[in-house]
């Protein structure tokens, strides 16, 4: 089959068809293959570092927050590489399509996903693998469905990373500004402080934001602010109030409030339970 006659498969148009999801801890230095799959795998690193291994290139290292994309029919070894210490990792075997498959060239995705993908802004897609490994343990009312919504939802997610060098680059003085408050963010810096800075006046400094990323300094820094929180929630497991601390806020309830209103849920509800 010619390359042209393919469909191409965009991330909007994706409607999986689940086969399988799992969310779980991995013994150290547990290996899976050589093998090779029939249908396509995600793999999301919850914790720990993992290895992925193919004829056709070198080795990756996967870590916290990274995705890694495994074709149907690639064979393949993935190995649990941490060294000590927990380990964990998040599976979905699926089709892109419920009109074909991927093996067969039935379709191509557009864009062609890279092996490897690090997620770790976006703490929605950590939230999405674990729902549907809850889910895909039932039976109830509408689960296929909902499943392939989760699984399209990750897939689109991921391809924002995938599409970035289509996107317009940000001026050299917009990413230096970006890289100021990133590095004063426990701070809490303001669209004033920001201006001071750089020089420039705070009407200026709003005006480059609103024509780079479409919202204000101050909107950027409470986002950075509340995904940084998530991690130390998620993944260092730190208490709301350690975190508040870490965060620059010396107030957990006002922390919170904050939270949930960037998040759309309450600190607490982040937190793993044990």
């Amino acid at each position: 089959m010619s390359v042209d006659s393919i469909k191409a498969l965009t991330p909007d148009l994706v409607r999986p068809l689940v086969a399988y999801c799992n969310y779980m801890d991995v013994v150290g230095g547990t290996i899976w293959g050589p093998r090779t799959i029939p249908d396509m795998e995600l793999v999301l690193v919850v914790a720990g570092r993992f290895t992925y291994e193919t004829a056709e290139m070198a080795p990756l290292t996967a870590r916290v927050g990274e995705v890694i994309v495994i074709g149907p029919e690639q064979r393949h070894t993935l190995r649990e590489d941490s060294g000590g210490g927990r380990a964990a990792i998040s599976c979905i075997h699926c089709e892109l399509s419920t009109e074909g498959r991927w093996a067969v060239e039935d379709y191509r995705p557009d864009p062609l996903p890279p092996a490897l993908t690090d997620t770790h802004l976006d703490p929605t897609i950590h939230d999405l693998f674990r729902r549907c490994a809850m889910e895909v343990e039932g039976f109830a009312l509408h689960r296929d469905a909902l499943l392939s919504s989760m699984v399209a939802e990750i897939w689109m997610r991921l391809a924002r990373y995938w599409n970035r060098d289509r996107l317009p680059r940000l001026s050299h003085r917009v990413e230096e500004m970006l890289a100021y408050l990133r590095d004063h963010l426990t701070e809490g810096p303001s669209r004033d402080s920001l201006a001071h800075a750089f020089g420039l006046t705070p009407q200026h400094v709003n005006a480059l934001f609103r024509d780079a990323l479409g919202i204000s300094p101050g909107t950027f820094v409470r986002r950075e602010r509340m995904l940084a929180a998530y991690r130390c929630l998620r993944e260092e497991e730190l208490s709301v109030k350690e975190t508040a601390a870490r965060m620059g806020y010396e107030d957990p309830f006002y922390f919170s409030k904050v939270f949930k209103s960037v998040m759309g849920r309450p600190p607490s509800a982040v937190r793993l339970r044990h």
